[in-house]
């Protein structure tokens, strides 16, 4: 399969933070080229930079290495965009226990199971899609070592293993935190729904009143164990 074309349906953006896996033997540079005479000193075109090889010095093994490398880095942007955009789709958390959605039992019983059966799915359906993205892009690195000569295919396949076990980890912690998040937001939207005669909602200020001490203290330890999880979120490293 086609380098070129595999790089352009791959992720793009950022820098890996792992060693160079380019092999340590410098590319051969090309001769000098002769020098002008005098006389046409300013006909000469002016000497490029030789502190850089250019790509057409580049061995194969090396220039391969190069785009490998390359896709590594595409592949951490993509990862990170998706993340990202995965947390800005998890906003929908926020609106989904608005008190003014809640004024009544018939809102509160709509909200808590819109919740259960479409929004917390959802959320959770696109939060495992990030991992599948390892899966996927392993694929495609198998492609690219197809052909190529052992050694070689034994060095970048390591990197990407390597690459892939650093950022791993860090994901499931993520993906598992989202899923407690979520969780959370669907036990606080019960707790309304079945003591949605016990309160009302202060339109003013937004929130909701329960006239009953023993609910209030309970639905003050749901809402802190959703802005603990929240916090331990926005916390993690990303992927």
């Amino acid at each position: 399969m086609a380098l070129s074309a595999l790089l352009a349906g791959a992720f793009y953006v950022g820098r890996v933070s792992h060693a160079p896996i380019l092999p340590a033997t410098s590319p051969p540079v090309q001769a000098e080229a002769p020098k002008a005479d005098e006389g046409d000193s300013q006909d000469a075109a002016p000497e490029s930079d030789k502190s850089q090889p250019s790509a057409e010095t580049l061995t194969p093994e090396v220039a391969f290495a190069k785009d490998f490398e390359a896709f590594l880095n595409s592949f951490l942007k993509g990862l990170a965009k998706q993340t990202a955009q995965y947390k800005k789709d998890r906003r929908i958390l926020k609106e989904a226990i608005n008190p003014y959605n809640l004024i009544g039992t018939e809102n509160a019983e709509q909200s808590y199971r819109i919740f259960r059966d479409e929004i917390g799915p959802m959320l959770r359906k696109k939060s495992e899609r990030l991992l599948s993205v390892f899966a996927e892009s392993e694929k495609v690195v198998q492609g690219l070592l197809e052909d190529k000569p052992a050694a070689t295919k034994d060095r970048l396949f390591s990197a990407w293993k390597n690459l892939e076990k650093e950022h791993m980890n860090g994901l499931l912690d993520f993906i598992e935190n989202e899923d407690r998040l979520i969780t959370a937001h669907e036990e606080l939207l019960k707790f309304y729904f079945v003591h949605s005669k016990l309160y009302r909602v202060d339109m003013d200020n937004g929130k909701i009143v329960f006239s009953n001490e023993k609910y209030q203290v309970r639905e003050q330890e749901l809402l802190g164990n959703i802005e603990k999880l929240r916090r331990g979120t926005d916390k993690k490293k990303s992927p």
